[in-house]
């Protein structure tokens, strides 16, 4: 109402500095901290004056060596935050509109930075209502840019109360609406989202439509290199596939006996090569003229028996040199 009648003014206040940040520590705890611990509260607050001294007042933040391990919440995985500083968000959260609050859950369950194309896609907004709702977001600074064309929450407290606000069957209907719009946008950008893909199917309970993207994931990561990464998709992908999924089972154990011979682990390579002959066996019972998958398992069975084989040899010509 005052703003109404031009009675009011606003000042922006603009995050601490590192600097101020120190000065605020400080006057709270009666000296200046280490370098260390003003860089750590600095980075998790953000310049926030109230994240930082409610940090310093939790306990939670060390004055000689910085942020310790916070206590889990109740409901979840992530860290359970000071009183006041969740308080003081969910009073935030609650002064928006119903239309901006949608949003705000819908961006919470995209754990992402967004657009505004795939919030739209992602929420039951769009048009109008859609703009109104993210600039109000925006103005309430809720969210802030980062980039050219794309939003995210202005800090991680924010987006994990907000995500704390969303009820389990409202977040499961949610996450199944952040994969189809990935879906539409890795098709229509170009870009591999089959990890984000996948977690989102498997957090909305929908595992058939996850597993294929999990393993779409771990061929990605094999391409690049990146072998952990890739064991650790495939393994999800195989924790998906039903046991009668045979064909999927020694596919999926193929590829993971790959990178084990690729980077010689003798005992996982062996054991992969096992799983994969139980799933030929298991096809042959099915379909008695399906061979292949034998045959297979037998060619990198061989190639297994000559590293093994060469590496009792190599041994015994170690022992040979060293007793000459």
């Amino acid at each position: 109402q005052l703003r109404r009648h031009n009675r009011s003014l606003s000042i922006e206040l603009q995050p601490l500095s590192l600097e101020a940040t120190a000065q605020l520590v400080s006057s709270m705890i009666g000296y200046y901290p280490e370098p260390t611990v003003t860089n750590a509260l600095f980075a998790e607050s953000a310049g926030n004056p109230l994240f930082a001294l409610e940090l310093m007042r939790s306990g939670q933040f060390s004055t000689d060596s910085g942020l310790t391990d916070f206590p889990l919440g109740p409901t979840n995985n992530r860290r359970q935050l000071p009183e006041k500083i969740d308080a003081v968000i969910r009073w935030r959260l609650d002064q928006l509109s119903a239309t901006a609050r949608d949003l705000a859950a819908t961006a919470a369950v995209i754990g992402h930075d967004f657009t505004q194309k795939l919030l739209g896609l992602a929420s039951t907004k769009s048009g109008n209502d859609l703009l109104q709702g993210l600039d109000e977001l925006w103005q309430r600074r809720i969210i802030t840019e980062k980039g050219e064309a794309n939003y995210d929450f202005s800090h991680d407290y924010i987006r994990d109360v907000a995500s704390d606000l969303v009820s389990p069957i409202q977040r499961r209907y949610l996450h199944h609406r952040v994969a189809n719009a990935l879906q539409s946008e890795s098709v229509s950008l170009g870009i591999d989202y089959s990890t984000r893909i996948a977690n989102h199917f498997m957090q909305a309970g929908m595992m058939a439509e996850a597993r294929p993207y999990f393993e779409r994931a771990g061929d990605v990561a094999a391409s690049r290199y990146a072998d952990e990464e890739a064991l650790l998709l495939y393994d999800q992908a195989l924790s998906g596939w039903p046991e009668d999924e045979e064909a999927a089972r020694f596919r999926l154990h193929g590829k993971r006996e790959l990178i084990y011979s690729k980077l010689i682990v003798a005992d996982e390579w062996f054991n992969e090569l096992e799983r994969m002959a139980t799933a030929a066996a298991n096809l042959m019972l099915i379909d008695p003229n399906n061979v292949a998958p034998h045959v297979e398992t037998a060619i990198r069975h061989s190639r297994y028996e000559r590293f093994v084989l060469q590496k009792v040899e190599m041994a015994r010509l170690e022992e040979a040199l060293s007793i000459a």
